[in-house]
């Protein structure tokens, strides 16, 4: 009797520090992890394989999880932003919230630092005073004076505060525009990307006609329709996409919109446009971009930043993008994506 008490105290002093290491990587991690966690367990202690079991590891792999679930719980209580933004579901002493499993936020595109804790020394309070600053540097009537090297400091102190902002309240485009403009310059979309994922997608800008062709080839291989989403018109259309008179064109949930000479072919691919303009519900975000597939870089940078959904005739695009080519989240793949792949 005492043996088995043993037994069962190291196997819970060992499931605890699998669920404690299995969170440094996910919080929230799919049941494919959980078994292959499992699998290795049983592969390490030969005496956990279980006879009656199809994968001689299924009782493991229930362990595990509750365990992640008892992990998580603990650590909402502590205050780690990362599952306390998921409390205050459903139960006993809330019946009236949200159903436990609807709403869950976590991160869905193999984001590093998803909602990161605030940094040391650091209130809400000084945080937005920070970010009041920021916002009164960008509004220089004289960009020439505004200072960068400020600008990049105080974005990167304020990066968990925007993170929190985004991820709990899901604010709409204009609202983030107007309290973190500087989220929107080229640059800092680049440092975004990078923090979160920690991936660099800007690359040196001598490849450019072979990135497009590359790019706009795409939709056309993985059998979707681009035509809502990379848009091509002409200088006599509109001298500014912001006040394009056909408000279809610009009246969408995302699109990259390509500006040519009157005498160019709108159906043509765009390698040398006049001006791109980045578009996110329906309002104009980004503007005079010289190269349509940095317009693009952009546009996916700010769906990470801004925790926004891949537009629905593109998902295998963008989703290819970010599993293949990036490597981001690369084991779970939808089957012309994975086909592509593996043509490839």
């Amino acid at each position: 009797m005492k043996l088995k008490s043993c037994m069962g105290n190291a196997l819970l002093k060992i499931l605890e520090g699998m669920a404690g290491a299995i969170f440094e990587y996910k919080a929230y991690p799919c049941s494919e992890k959980i078994k292959s966690a499992a699998e290795v367990l049983v592969q390490k202690h030969p005496c956990l394989e279980e006879s009656g079991s199809k994968s001689r590891c299924d009782g493991c792999r229930d362990s595990l999880v509750f365990k992640m679930g008892n992990f998580r719980r603990k650590l909402s209580k502590s205050g780690c932003p990362e599952v306390n933004v998921n409390s205050g579901k459903r139960s006993k002493i809330s019946p009236d919230g949200d159903s436990p499993h609807s709403k869950i936020k976590w991160p869905r595109r193999a984001e590093v630092n998803f909602l990161p804790q605030l940094p040391q020394g650091e209130t809400e309070e000084s945080l937005e005073r920070l970010r009041v600053v920021l916002v009164e540097e960008l509004e220089e009537t004289d960009q020439d004076k505004i200072d960068l090297s400020l600008v990049n400091s105080s974005m990167c102190r304020t990066f968990a505060l925007r993170c929190k902002e985004i991820v709990t309240l899901s604010p709409t485009i204009e609202h983030i525009q107007d309290r973190w403009p500087a989220l929107f310059l080229e640059e800092q979309v680049c440092v975004c990307v990078c923090v979160c994922v920690c991936v660099c997608v800007c690359q040196p800008r001598d490849v450019n006609s072979d990135r497009t062709v590359v790019l706009r080839c795409l939709p056309a291989i993985i059998q979707e329709d681009d035509s809502g989403v990379l848009i091509t018109c002409t200088e006599g259309t509109s001298q500014d996409p912001a006040a394009i008179k056909r408000p279809a064109a610009i009246k969408r949930p995302a699109a990259i919109i390509s500006v040519i000479d009157d005498n160019g072919d709108v159906a043509a691919v765009p390698f040398h446009p006049g001006r791109v303009y980045v578009v996110l519900e329906e309002k104009v975000v980004m503007k005079d971009f010289q190269c349509w597939p940095d317009a693009l870089v952009c546009l996916y940078g700010l769906m990470y930043s801004l925790q926004h959904g891949y537009p629905n005739c593109m998902k295998n695009m963008f989703g290819f993008i970010q599993k293949v080519l990036l490597n981001l989240d690369g084991d779970r793949m939808k089957p012309k994506v994975l086909a592509l792949k593996n043509q490839l």
